[in-house]
């Protein structure tokens, strides 16, 4: 599963596209190597239009709890905006915005489009 990531110093925003099937493994690195240090305040767009979310319910949970634990220890991230076309991968997403949510985390939001996405970013 590649993940194009590019990076915009202007706007303060990476964006991430993912093609193929995104696992446990896969989310859990690129989460705790994307925005750190000097860049944890950009943003980041995650678009999975043209990706699958391959997590169970538990590991969408764990993910969740590791992005709680993260917040403890590192602070803050900028703004999340995930992109998902398909009803399956954006339910899943969803549930993942909840757990998120729960850990006490309101900077994560999931869109059908990149417009409404990169809209609720900030421009």
């Amino acid at each position: 599963m590649p993940i194009d990531l590019s990076r915009d110093d202007t706007r303060r925003q990476f964006t991430a596209t993912v093609h193929g099937s995104l696992t446990f493994h896969e989310a859990a690195d690129f989460i705790r190597t994307v925005r750190v240090g000097e860049f944890q305040p950009y943003a980041l767009l995650f678009d999975m239009t043209d990706a699958t979310f391959e997590l169970s319910s538990d590991q969408v949970r764990s993910l969740a709890a590791m992005i709680g634990t993260d917040l403890t220890r590192s602070g803050l991230r900028g703004r999340t905006a995930v992109v998902a076309s398909d009803d399956l991968t954006f339910g899943m997403l969803r549930m993942f915005d909840a757990h998120v949510e729960h850990a006490g985390i309101a900077t994560l939001s999931v869109f059908r489009t990149v417009a409404e996405a990169q809209s609720w970013l900030g421009g």
